[in-house]
């Protein structure tokens, strides 16, 4: 099982005529030219420590596409077999890969009025408001729907609590 735990910066945005998306940052691991990488294609590591992360949240709000930023305590516990589950404690997020893609793409619940995905039954954590899936039987459906669809798929708990 593989823990994580650190500061992420939630940034909202939203383009004209679409949903708003919460997408989850942190630290920079070798992409672009800010502090700040989104954290499904930077390994899911957090910023270092709080004061990188506001300063990745001030470098966010300078790009016209987010309106807000908040930093959160993110708490992510990711199994790598099924029999692990045991281990994991709700909510949960599916993460959604391809072998020969570095990004790994966290899937949460459905929500009604909100961006859903096109053959799979839950839909992404940035376009759901960041809303996890409540029991481990629905998590088990979509990533059976995941890796029906060609892709892999690993359950993990999630925590987000935010700090100001």
């Amino acid at each position: 099982m593989r823990s994580i735990d650190g500061i992420v910066c939630v940034a909202i945005g939203q383009d004209p005529g679409y949903p708003e998306q919460h997408i989850l940052f942190g630290e920079n691991m070798g992409s672009g030219t800010g502090i700040y990488q989104a954290f499904e294609s930077n390994g899911f590591t957090p910023f270092q420590n709080m004061r990188r992360a506001s300063r990745g949240g001030r470098q966010l709000l300078q790009r016209p596409y987010f309106r807000a930023a908040r930093l959160a305590h993110l708490s992510l516990r990711i199994i790598d077999v099924p029999e692990e589950v045991d281990c994991l404690q709700a909510p949960f997020v599916v993460l959604k890969s391809h072998p020969d893609d570095p990004v790994h793409l966290l899937i949460g619940a459905y929500v009604e009025g909100r961006p859903g995905m096109a053959c799979d039954p839950g839909a992404f954590l940035r376009d759901n408001g960041l809303v996890p899936i409540p029991t481990l039987e629905r998590a088990e459906y979509i990533a059976s729907e995941v890796y029906r669809h060609g892709s892999f798929a690993h359950y993990a708990s999630f925590r987000l609590q935010y700090l100001r």
